[in-house]
């Protein structure tokens, strides 16, 4: 009975993907799956999460903040949370990195 670790969060939300992602394809053809989680938006504990068609990054919220050890236990204080438009390249920036 610990806390997950940190990285714990991404095999969750890969996993939750790929489960809704077959859902909608109603098959586990590979073509299938790829082309119902493009654009796919789930919920997750940090909040929605989005895979871009366009680059299959997947797009979440991102949080920062200062860690210090409370009650024996290391936990996140100040927090600052930002959104993926905030932190992440826009597609027209992709497109254009792409074409050079």
């Amino acid at each position: 009975n610990r806390e997950p670790a940190a990285f714990a969060l991404y095999g969750y939300m890969g996993g939750k993907f790929l489960g809704q992602a077959i859902e909608k394809a109603g098959s586990t053809d590979k073509e299938k799956i790829i082309d119902a989680m493009e654009g796919l938006t789930i919920d997750t504990p940090v909040g929605k999460a989005t895979l871009r068609k366009e680059d299959h990054q997947v797009a979440i919220p991102m949080s920062y903040g200062v860690v210090a050890k409370v009650n024996g236990t290391f936990t996140g204080k100040d927090l600052h949370t930002l959104s993926p438009e905030e932190i992440m390249p826009s597609i027209d920036a992709i497109l254009k990195a792409r074409s050079k």
